[in-house]
C-alpha cells in the first residue's frame, strides 16, 4: 500500500486541505512525493503552502491518529489599477490566477 491511499484530498473554499491516515509501518511521504500527489491529482495550478506540506510530513512521522492539514490554496486573478492625483497616470498591476 502507497502512502497515496491513505491520503484524500478535499477542496474546502479556496484551500486544499489533505485528510492523512498514517498506518504504521507503511511508506511515508516526502515533500516531491506530496508535490507529485498534487499534480497528479489535478492541482498542479494551485499554490502550496510550503509551511503545510512540511507540517503534514512532520505530523505524519509522528505517527497515530488520522489528521487533516491545509497543503495549497486557490487564488483567483486580480487586477489593481492606481490613478496618480493629478489623473495624468496610471498604473496596473496584475497578479495572475493559481488554481482560480
Amino acid at each position: 500500500m502507497s502512502f497515496t491511499d491513505t491520503i484524500t484530498l478535499q477542496e474546502r473554499g479556496a484551500t486544499l486541505v489533505a485528510l492523512c491516515t498514517p498506518v504504521d509501518g507503511g511508506p511515508a511521504p516526502d515533500l516531491p512525493s506530496l508535490r507529485r500527489l498534487l499534480d497528479e491529482r489535478g492541482y498542479a495550478r494551485w499554490t502550496c503552502q510550503a509551511d503545510g506540506l512540511d507540517a503534514l510530513v512532520d505530523r505524519w512521522h509522528q505517527g497515530g491518529a488520522p489528521f487533516e492539514q491545509a497543503v495549497a490554496c486557490r487564488e483567483d486573478a486580480s487586477l489593481t489599477v492606481e490613478v496618480a492625483s493629478d489623473g495624468l497616470t496610471a498604473w496596473l498591476q496584475l497578479t495572475a490566477a493559481h488554481g482560480g
